[in-house]
C-alpha cells in the first residue's frame, strides 16, 4: 500500500521539478521591454513630476525604462480609452482621475469618436417615467463630468438641462 504512494508522490515531484525551471524563466521575462505609464494631466504640473519619480524608480528597480506620456484635456479620459484600446500585458500603465470611473466614459464614445448615449443610464430614465419636457437637474463632483452628462442629456432629447457642481 505504501508503494503506490510513494510512487505517486516521486512522480509529483520528478513533475515539480521539471516545472521549476520554467516557471523561473517565466519570471524572469518580465519586463522584457520598456513600459509606457500614461499621465492624464499636461506635464511639468505636480501629477506629472509626482509620476515622473515614481516612474525613474520604477525603472531602476524593474531594470526597463518606465516612458511616460502625457495625455491631458477631455477630462482625464484619454488615458482611460487608451489603456482600454491597448494590449492586455502590463506594458501600458495610466493614471487615471478618480472622476473617469463614476461613469463609463471610455464606453459612451462611436467608432468615430462621437457621444452616445450611456445605455443604462437610458434604461434608468426611461424606467423611471421622466416625460421629455420634464426640468432635468444633475448634480456632479467634476466640471468634466458634469458637461458629459449634461451633453447625454441633450443627446438624449431633454431640451432644459441644469447642472450643478460640487
Amino acid at each position: 500500500m505504501s508503494a503506490p504512494l510513494h510512487r505517486r508522490r516521486l512522480i509529483q515531484m520528478a513533475g515539480a521539478a521539471l516545472a521549476a525551471p520554467a516557471l523561473s524563466v517565466r519570471a524572469q521575462a518580465f519586463p522584457s521591454r520598456p513600459i509606457k505609464l500614461i499621465i492624464a494631466f499636461p506635464a511639468g504640473g505636480p501629477t506629472d513630476i509626482t509620476m515622473r519619480a515614481l516612474a525613474d524608480n520604477a525603472g531602476k528597480l524593474l531594470g526597463q525604462p518606465v516612458i511616460v506620456e502625457n495625455k491631458p484635456g477631455a477630462g482625464g479620459t484619454l488615458p482611460a480609452q487608451t489603456l482600454q484600446a491597448s494590449q492586455a500585458d502590463g506594458y501600458t500603465l495610466a493614471q487615471i482621475p478618480l472622476g473617469v470611473f463614476r461613469l463609463p466614459y471610455t464606453t459612451l464614445l462611436t467608432a468615430q469618436r462621437t457621444p452616445q448615449p450611456a445605455p443604462e443610464l437610458w434604461k434608468l430614465i426611461s424606467q423611471a417615467g421622466i416625460p421629455r419636457h420634464a426640468e432635468v437637474i444633475l448634480f456632479a463632483d467634476d466640471p468634466a463630468e458634469a458637461a458629459v452628462n449634461y451633453y447625454l442629456f441633450r443627446l438624449m432629447g431633454w431640451p432644459d438641462v441644469k447642472v450643478w457642481v460640487n
